[in-house]
């Protein structure tokens, strides 16, 4: 790397960050007035209000990096063309293009750390916040609830995912239920069961088949099968999961439980399991864009109008996400394409005024 590429990284690094900073504490802020809203209504004490807050923090950062790393890479390259930074270089023979490189770098390694966010970090605390939100607000509503989706860590290392059909509190049992198993971060067996009781601290699942996915695969029926899934159905009583709080292997064992009549609810899963990558990955194009509209020349000393760039470019990439997952819903579209379109379009649109600006 040369001192060129850690020069601009750097500075890319610094804008970037102020920008995950600024959209943290904003969706930080609106959250802790949402906490403070319900401890207020039910009368929770701050020891259980605290923690609240903080495991929903990873998710929120999570969604704002995309947004950060267009705002920092329009504040980095506004300043040094500002400063005729930019000039400089290209006076020196160096080109735009090779300016983009570390631009490239900066947004694929925070596309990487934001999936493993996503992925590894931002799926655990959610859970830790659901059932902690459950023991704060204390719901007398404890009536059928469907489609039901947790996990659980094993003592051997392995995750378990279960989705239930439906879970009745009263009678401690599920119904519908689908367990899948990783082990080493593959997967390992799906257990689907008729039903599923709560039975002295575990759950029994009964009347179902076991498929074992090894060098070959195994299936085999059982009436019942004891499996050592420790959290209780009060547990469970919780919303349901958005597929953004899901990880990808969540999603996955979610879609799986589907039935064959809900082709719909199929296609915008599939939608949503593909955008698991595609979101995380809109740091890169957004880096791409943020270099382009930095180098659009502004009136010195205004840093407003990279704010109002960012506005309107996320206004931008919202109308493609949505347009394309009704598309992709709908079957115009695959689910891969209708994904990763949005990523596509804005990274061509930064290169095309890149090379216009060339």
């Amino acid at each position: 790397m040369t001192i060129l590429d850690r020069y601009v990284c750097r500075e890319m690094i610094n804008t970037c960050l102020f920008g995950l900073g600024l959209f943290s504490t904003l969706l930080v802020a609106n959250h802790v007035f949402y906490v403070l809203r319900v401890a207020t209504q039910f009368g929770a004490p701050v020891a259980k209000v605290l923690p609240l807050i903080a495991l929903h923090v990873p998710f929120l950062i999570g969604f704002g990096m995309p947004m950060a790393t267009l705002l920092g890479t329009i504040l980095c390259f506004s300043r040094m063309s500002e400063a005729r930074e930019i000039d400089a270089m290209r006076t020196s023979g160096v080109s735009l293009a090779r300016i983009a490189v570390p631009v490239v770098i900066v947004g694929a390694l925070v596309a990487g750390a934001n999936y493993l966010l996503n992925e590894q970090v931002s799926p655990l605390t959610e859970d830790l916040y659901r059932v902690r939100h459950v023991d704060l607000v204390r719901p007398s509503d404890l009536g059928i609830r469907r489609n039901i989706l947790f996990r659980e860590q094993t003592s051997g290392g392995s995750e378990i995912i279960v989705f239930a059909r439906v879970l009745d509190p009263k009678t401690e049992s599920l119904r519908d239920v689908t367990l899948s198993e990783y082990r080493g971060g593959r997967l390992y067996r799906v257990i689907e069961a008729s039903r599923a009781r709560w039975d002295r601290a575990s759950w029994l699942f009964l009347d179902g088949q076991m498929n074992l996915f090894q060098d070959f695969t195994v299936s085999t029926t059982f009436d019942q099968m004891r499996l050592s899934i420790t959290r209780p159905p009060a547990q469970l009583s919780i919303a349901e999961k958005t597929t953004a709080e899901m990880s990808r292997r969540e999603l996955e064992a979610y879609i799986r439980g589907l039935g064959a009549g809900e082709a719909v609810t199929r296609r915008r899963l599939l939608v949503d399991l593909y955008n698991k990558e595609a979101m995380p990955a809109a740091s890169l194009p957004f880096a791409l864009l943020g270099l382009a509209l930095g180098l659009v020349p502004v009136r010195s000393g205004s840093r407003s109008i990279g704010f109002g760039l960012t506005v309107v470019a996320l206004i931008f990439y919202y109308i493609l996400a949505t347009s394309a997952g009704l598309l992709g819903s709908s079957g115009v579209l695959s689910p891969m394409l209708a994904a990763w379109l949005p990523n596509i379009i804005l990274a061509l649109v930064g290169v095309a005024i890149t090379y216009v600006r060339r």
